[in-house]
């Protein structure tokens, strides 16, 4: 389910500033700690990070070589991710 969507159209600076995901959290009502984030490029890695917001990376081929130490954790896809997430 997406309950918002925020696009560099809708804030002053685009990512790597935080304003999309300070823009999104308001319209949600939630806090960065509330929130985890999945981004695939550095500068969106940047960009949550920046807004206090847990973030995991997923690289593609095309940002493969980008810096993602600042992530809770790189994985190769999805499935990868949701499969290291605790059990409910």
């Amino acid at each position: 389910m997406v309950e918002c969507v925020v696009s560099s159209d809708d804030v002053v600076k685009g990512k790597p500033s935080p304003d999309c995901y300070l823009a999104a959290l308001s319209q949600m009502q939630l806090a960065p700690h509330e929130v985890m984030a999945v981004e695939d490029t550095e500068f969106g890695l940047q960009a949550a990070v920046s807004a206090g917001i847990k973030t995991v990376a997923i690289p593609t081929p095309l940002s493969a070589n980008h810096d993602f130490s600042k992530a809770a954790g790189v994985y190769e896809n999805l499935e990868d991710w949701a499969a290291s997430l605790p059990q409910r």
